[in-house]
């Protein structure tokens, strides 16, 4: 041959190339085609073929929505897979050959993880959720009065805000120790501490101190 040309089968052609390299792009099986020319054109072709394999993978997470320190297990359901690069979003990343893998989240946010899959050839390739994993901010207490101060034998309504449930300690001088906004009527100086905590459990706490002054006789 004088000259040869070579057709990868996917669109992509070379000409004068006697041992040419070329990159798939796509998974598939390419019919390659060599031509040789001699001084009165074409004399021969070679024909070959190539399967270029690419793993699949889908991505999926047992829960979808929590709390700062929630923990989240992915679950990957790939094809012929040697090791699974977890990529969770938050900026870590971890390697297993397993199929699954929990992951704590330790700050608010929402999340996209993604998962790198290899197979047995060294061939890879990137799957992705469809839905993203929020992680809630806890919720922001606040409590009013900030410095009650109450006679003895009387009491003083405390409010709180940031939450759907409730929770004071002690109970010990409350009306009610699990309502937004109890009446304190303590008989010493007592310090109260309200959890709350939003419609999925999210929670955080604040205190409060209510002053309890004895009448001068």
């Amino acid at each position: 041959y004088i000259r040869v040309a070579w057709d990868f089968g996917d669109g992509i052609t070379a000409d004068n190339v006697s041992y040419p390299s070329h990159i798939y792009e796509k998974p598939g099986k390419y019919i390659i085609t060599l031509y040789g020319y001699g001084y009165n054109g074409l004399i021969g072709t070679h024909t070959d073929s190539i399967v270029i394999k690419e793993p699949t993978a889908t991505l999926q997470a047992d829960d979808l929505e929590g709390c700062i320190g929630n923990m989240v297990t992915l679950f990957a359901k790939a094809d012929s897979t040697r090791s699974y690069v977890w990529d969770f979003g938050d900026g870590h990343v971890v390697t297993t050959t397993d199929t699954f893998f929990a992951h704590q989240y330790n700050m608010p946010g929402i999340y996209t993880p993604k998962l790198l899959v290899k197979n047995e050839d060294g061939c890879s390739s990137f799957a992705s959720m469809n839905d993203k994993i929020t992680i809630r901010p806890n919720p922001t207490v606040g409590i009013a009065p900030n410095d009650p101060i109450v006679c003895l034998g009387q009491g003083t309504q405390l409010q709180a805000t940031g939450g759907a449930t409730h929770s004071w300690t002690p109970a010990t001088g409350l009306s009610n120790s699990n309502i937004a906004s109890p009446i304190a009527s303590p008989v010493i100086t007592t310090r109260y501490t309200v959890e709350v905590a939003d419609d999925i459990g999210c929670k955080n706490t604040g205190s409060v101190t209510v002053q309890v002054v004895s009448p001068v006789i």
